[in-house]
C-alpha cells in the first residue's frame, strides 16, 4: 500500500480520477495483502531466504558492487545493511526488507538514470538524516520529465 499511496501523492488530484489505473490499484491494495501474505510474513520469507539460500549474499553484493562509489548515500546504506545482515534480528525484518528494496532501486537508478537524477534519488531515499532539499536544477529536470518536456522557468531568475 505505501507504493500506491506514494504514487497517489506524487500524481496529486489526477490519482483520484477514474480514467487512470491508480484508483483501481488503490482499491485492490488491501486484497493484495491477502493474496500475497501479510507484510510480516513476506519479511520473514525474505530473512529465511537470506539465511538458507547459498549465494544470496554474493548475488546481492554483485548487484551493489557494480555501482559502488557512485553515490555516498548508496554506499553508506549498503554498509549499514551489511552490518544488519551479519546477524539479522527478527525485530529488524521489516527494516531489512525495506532497505533491500531501496538499495535495489538505488542500484538500478545509478546504473540506468542520469547521474544527477540517480544521486538525487539516493539522497532523498537513502539519507537517514531527513530534511533533504533537491537543487533547483534537479527539480526543474523532474518537472520537465513529468510534463513531457514543457519549459519550466524559475521564479528565482
Amino acid at each position: 500500500m505505501p507504493f500506491v499511496a506514494e504514487a497517489m501523492e506524487v500524481l496529486g488530484g489526477i490519482g483520484y480520477c477514474e480514467e487512470s489505473e491508480l484508483p483501481r490499484l488503490y482499491r485492490e491494495m488491501p486484497v493484495n495483502s491477502i493474496w500475497e501474505g501479510s507484510g510480516n510474513i513476506m519479511c520473514l520469507d525474505v530473512l529465511r531466504v537470506l539465511n538458507k539460500q547459498a549465494g544470496v549474499y554474493d548475488l546481492l553484493s554483485e548487484a551493489f558492487v557494480e555501482v559502488k562509489g557512485q553515490d555516498r548515500y548508496f554506499d553508506r546504506a549498503v554498509r549499514r545493511l551489511q552490518q544488519q545482515l551479519r546477524k539479522p534480528a527478527e525485530e529488524l525484518r521489516r527494516e531489512i526488507t525495506h532497505q533491500l528494496f531501496l538499495l535495489g532501486c538505488g542500484a538500478q537508478m545509478l546504473k540506468y538514470a542520469s547521474p544527477p537524477m540517480a544521486q538525487a534519488w539516493c539522497q532523498v531515499m537513502l539519507d537517514t538524516r531527513g530534511g533533504v532539499r533537491l537543487s533547483e536544477q534537479i527539480q526543474n529536470d523532474l518537472l520537465l520529465r513529468a510534463t513531457g518536456g514543457s519549459v519550466c522557468v524559475s521564479v528565482y531568475d
